[in-house]
């Protein structure tokens, strides 16, 4: 079920499930069908924001300041943030639903994807 905890400290989190294989999320933990899906333990000192001590939003007003790039790339907030959502949308609805990251939508939910955006205030659009 799309909203039981994946633990017996409740912790909810979120599950991605193909056919072959499965990864599940949460804040204290990762597991997977198959090991090799797990992440590398070796930390990277690189494009990290944890490793310069900068949090991520200092680091993203620096980055407007000076039009350089941020520590994280953008591509990798914006599927991080999306995520979250997702996992909200999946809970609300209260049934499984299938992703397609490339155009950005539910496959065949168009009562899922309504939840993708909200009204926006008078003077504001994208």
């Amino acid at each position: 079920m799309a909203n039981e905890p994946f633990n017996e400290r409740k912790e909810f989190g979120i599950k991605f499930q193909s056919d072959d294989a499965w990864i599940e999320v949460s804040r204290s933990h990762y597991s997977a069908s198959d090991n090799s899906l797990l992440p590398i333990e070796e930390k990277s000192k690189t494009n990290l924001a944890y490793e310069t001590g900068t949090p991520h939003l200092v680091n993203f007003i620096e980055s407007l300041r000076s039009r350089k790039d941020t520590i994280a790339p953008i591509e990798a907030g914006h599927r991080s943030g999306s995520l979250g959502i997702l996992g909200n949308i999946v809970t609300n609805l209260n049934r499984p639903l299938d992703w397609d990251p490339v155009s950005q939508k539910f496959v065949n939910d168009s009562e899922a994807d309504k939840l993708l955006h909200r009204e926006y205030r008078e003077g504001y659009k994208l």
